[in-house]
């Protein structure tokens, strides 16, 4: 499961709402699998924005297509905030 503790608990809401499993595997599809609606992928989006602190480029959120993105760029950030660069790009998948 997710570690960042809004973003996690953003999708099982989500999933709650659903009646889905959340032992989910990370390679799960957020529209397939995880059944999430555009609706719902603003409020992902909406988390990721509050735990990062910044807004959330369309060009990054348009790519997600796995959970495994949301936490590819999760961790994205989290390296990048560690490093000392004024500069930082985060990966986009």
């Amino acid at each position: 499961m997710l570690k960042k503790p809004l973003v996690g608990k953003k999708l099982e809401q989500i999933l709650t709402y659903y009646n889905q499993s959340l032992h989910i595997n990370l390679q799960a599809r957020l529209i397939v699998d995880l059944y999430i609606d555009s609706l719902e992928m603003l409020e992902l989006v909406s988390a990721v924005e509050k735990y990062t602190q910044q807004l959330l480029e369309d060009k990054i959120s348009m790519v997600w297509y796995r959970l495994q993105d949301i936490l590819d760029y999760l961790n994205s950030y989290d390296d990048c905030n560690r490093t000392a660069k004024s500069y930082c790009m985060i990966k986009i998948m």
